[in-house]
């Protein structure tokens, strides 16, 4: 938390010392009890007066241009709080919030750490909602991180309620990965989508050693993903291999075949 103090106010604290510490220390506990986030601007002002025309000055309690200001006092003293957010985020927040309501989650970008944190906080809020239900979650993406993949997968399989996967438009690399983390028989697919199997890969750099040891562990990413295509579509992880040594393009009814999909739907009442 960076603490800005008002010009007026700043011989007041060097001459506070270690109270103004103190009053840090205070200042930290209080703003964990807010439970916001901790994206904050604070400005320290020694009454309330001045700490009130700061406000009011930048819009007091109003919320503009993604900024929202409080004023609180703690250690007697007064400390203004400016709150920044992301318009963006709030909106996809909302968004969030109202597809957790119907046990939905949407997976629709690169898969990276961002995605997988995401994923993985969903999953546990709707088995702490509910251990029965149906958590549904579509995939609509090219790929990305073989290991946000994996852990995605991972907290799929870990979920006590049943988990079913939709693959809307394409569903590519390390996102097949996470579509595989339904139940047996859960796997769907509408009918436009396109599916997309290859091996992992990476530009390596660095001394001989190096690379050998990324190159290992590339194939061991391989191997498993390999194998859970296989688990799923009950083919052998060779002939898994083989197919997907190179770009490995399927449409729906062609994934179907391949036992990828469970089912094409069309409607929600197709489950």
């Amino acid at each position: 938390m960076n603490f800005k103090v008002s010009v007026e106010f700043e011989n007041e604290l060097k001459r506070l010392g270690k109270k103004y510490q103190s009053l840090k220390s205070d200042m930290k506990t209080f703003l964990s009890e807010l439970k916001v986030n901790p994206l904050m601007g604070v400005e320290i002002f020694p009454n309330c007066r001045k700490a009130r025309i700061a406000i009011k000055s930048k819009g007091k309690g109003k919320s503009g241009g993604g900024r929202i200001f409080f004023y609180y006092k703690v250690s007697n003293y007064y400390i203004t709080l400016l709150y920044i957010y992301d318009k963006s985020e709030k909106e996809t927040s909302n968004i969030t919030n109202e597809m957790l309501k119907t046990r939905s989650i949407l997976v629709s970008e690169d898969i990276t750490d961002k995605t997988a944190k995401s994923v993985i906080t969903q999953v546990l809020i709707l088995n702490q909602r509910s251990e029965t239900e149906h958590i549904t979650v579509y995939v609509n993406s090219p790929g990305g991180s073989a290991d946000s993949g994996m852990a995605i997968y991972d907290i799929l399989k870990f979920s006590t309620a049943p988990i079913r996967t939709v693959a809307i438009g394409l569903c590519g690399s390390a996102a097949v990965t996470v579509f595989m983390g339904a139940g047996a028989g859960q796997h769907f697919c509408t009918p436009n989508t396109r599916f997309l199997l290859h091996q992992p890969s990476t530009g390596i750099q660095g001394d001989a050693s190096d690379i050998s040891i990324t190159a290992d562990e590339i194939e061991q990413v391989r191997r498993r993903y390999n194998e859970i295509v296989a688990g799923v579509t009950g083919k052998t992880v060779e002939q898994v291999t083989k197919d997907a040594d190179r770009d490995f393009w399927m449409s729906a009814e062609q994934a179907l075949e391949y036992r990828l999909v469970s089912k094409i739907i069309r409607t929600k009442s197709d489950w």
